[in-house]
């Protein structure tokens, strides 16, 4: 038995039956929750729960464990950060160590009480999660723990996220974010209609990012964090495959409930919930923090860790690196500096990275504005078509074709980074019309190390 006060309350009567309160359920499943505690360690713990934790959460004699939410866990931990302790007659402020075990305390709780169906773990991956004794072990662990997708994770991703597309629009938004790197609320705040093909390659697809939904809310808002989020993305041939399934599915769904004015174009991609016949949820937006939800099952079923993400959180709650990343969801970090990995793996150069994550653009010689051609689009579409997770294979797949105005003059550089490498250039007029070209070739030693290409063993991970 535990030593928890006799003076808190156990159990709420609601109309769906006896629920446990938090000490309820701390007391219910004690044994499991205490079970690697000596006696020693366990007074000590039920002191802290008694004296420190339990009244920090909000009103914990009137409410249910299935209630509360991640930010009201986060709350209690900021009103024990704040609240501090008295030691010879001064007030005293606890360690960061000493916070983060506060955090386990109430973890132990949550996930226990999740696994016997008590409540949702609305703790999966985050900083909760994260035991780390001292700092030398926490700098370890940020070297040790992948902060980046491995092969079989993404393989297990794409069958959770694509296995049906009549799937929850929560699911749809993940899929955006794993595959455009986008932020959850740019995910959610995407119409089919900002899908469009790219100026001069009618079969090459884009998205053009320019809005999101407010938070805690599906309400629409233009732009996003700063003037760098606005962007056109390329779409992967199975994502655009995929939402093409999704707007028939739709077709047919109003076409049934009789909804003959809706315009599937000018609905959102990730809408609230599954597309079912006897629901019209297609028509509501879904929300970021929906997003949230659902990635923690998927990220486990897909074989991502809780402490992967969670190591996230953790660099996201420091001052430092929010400030620099203006990132605050684990679950959206993740997925972008995965599509970040893949991209610098794919030969795109740091300014089309930069640009592609919304980020600014720092280059001497190139600005934002250089993205809006067309031209300078396809060409980071035909980089990312080597993510061949996500794209179709294609024939003449080493070919890179441009078309050229008429009358206008084009500088074309071809490089060949290693020596055995051969570069092949062709020219064609259409419609009987002429192209005047001049060549010029020269070789030059320099000092910069040789470059590897990766992208055979890339693809073949992928196979």
């Amino acid at each position: 038995m535990t030593l928890i006060s006799k003076a808190w309350i156990r159990t709420i009567s609601t109309q769906e039956g006896t629920k446990y309160t938090f000490c309820g359920a701390l007391e219910y499943r004690y044994k499991h929750i205490a079970a690697n505690w000596n006696d020693e360690t366990r007074r000590k713990y039920e002191r802290e729960f008694n004296d420190i934790i339990l009244p920090a959460l909000d009103n914990h004699n009137g409410k249910c464990i299935d209630e509360y939410t991640r930010e009201d866990y986060e709350n209690a931990i900021d009103y024990i950060r704040e609240r501090s302790f008295e030691r010879n007659g001064l007030k005293r402020h606890y360690a960061e160590s000493t916070i983060r075990h506060f955090q386990n305390l109430i973890y132990y709780v949550v996930f226990q009480s999740a696994v016997y169906g008590l409540c949702e773990n609305v703790l999966w991956g985050t900083s909760f999660v994260i035991n780390i004794p001292d700092e030398q072990e926490e700098l370890e662990s940020r070297v040790r723990i992948k902060k980046s997708l491995s092969v079989n994770q993404e393989k297990q991703l794409y069958q959770e996220l694509f296995s049906d597309p009549n799937e929850d629009g929560a699911l749809v938004a993940l899929m955006l974010m794993w595959g455009l790197g986008l932020r959850n609320g740019e995910a959610c705040g995407m119409d089919y209609c900002d899908i469009k093909p790219i100026e001069g390659h009618p079969d090459c697809y884009a998205a053009w990012i320019y809005k999101s939904t407010k938070i805690e809310s599906n309400e629409l808002q233009s732009g996003g964090k700063t003037y760098n989020t606005g962007r056109i993305v390329p779409v992967p041939d199975k994502i655009l495959a995929f939402l093409e399934k999704r707007k028939e599915i739709i077709r047919k769904l109003a076409f049934g409930q009789s909804k003959s004015e809706v315009n599937v174009d000018e609905l959102p991609i990730c809408n609230a919930g599954w597309l079912d016949y006897d629901s019209d949820s297609y028509l509501i937006r879904c929300k970021a923090d929906d997003v949230t939800v659902a990635a923690n099952s998927a990220f486990e079923n897909a074989g991502i860790t809780s402490e992967q993400v969670a190591v996230l959180d953790a660099e996201l709650s420091e001052g430092k690196t929010a400030l620099v990343l203006r990132e605050k969801d684990p679950s959206a970090y993740l997925l972008r500096r995965n599509f970040a990995t893949q991209m610098c793996i794919l030969g795109l150069d740091n300014a089309e990275m930069q640009y592609l994550l919304g980020h600014c653009v720092e280059d001497a010689y190139e600005s934002r504005n250089e993205f809006v051609d067309s031209e300078r689009i396809y060409s980071m579409y035909r980089k990312l078509q080597n993510r061949t997770i996500l794209n179709n294979p294609k024939e003449n797949d080493n070919e890179f074709k441009i078309r050229i105005r008429n009358n206008s003059t084009v500088k074309i550089s071809a490089t060949a980074a290693e020596p055995a490498d051969n570069v092949r250039i062709s020219v064609a007029a259409d419609d009987s019309k002429t192209v005047q070209t001049k060549w010029f070739e020269y070789s030059k030693k320099v000092t910069l190390g040789r470059t590897v290409n990766i992208l055979e063993q890339y693809k073949t991970g992928y196979q």
